[in-house]
């Protein structure tokens, strides 16, 4: 590869990311007139399971915690589980 290949190169590219960028801020703009935060912070889906196990853990019944979730009582009863064991192997690992 020459010197000129590759400045033509990263010139090309730099065109192409400037073009995704125009994109991509389109598509932003669109999801916030639609009421989305398109750069909204992720669930901590981890902390939000706990959150699920320690409900059930002080009494709530499956569906009132799919409710608060708006979660099916199928899915909560499947997360509270792994949550019960994931802390089960934890507690198991750190009596080693």
């Amino acid at each position: 590869m020459t010197i000129e290949k590759a400045k033509t190169q990263l010139e090309a590219h730099r065109q192409q990311q400037r073009e995704l960028r125009k994109k991509i801020d389109t598509l932003r703009e669109w999801l916030r007139k639609k009421g989305i935060d398109p750069d909204a912070p992720k669930t901590d889906f981890e902390k939000r399971n706990r959150e699920m196990y320690g409900r059930y853990l002080d009494g709530l019944t499956w569906d009132e915690i799919a409710a608060e979730y708006k979660l099916s009582r199928e899915r909560v009863k499947h997360i509270c589980w792994r949550v019960e064991i994931a802390l089960e192997k934890k507690a198991k690992h750190e009596n080693k």
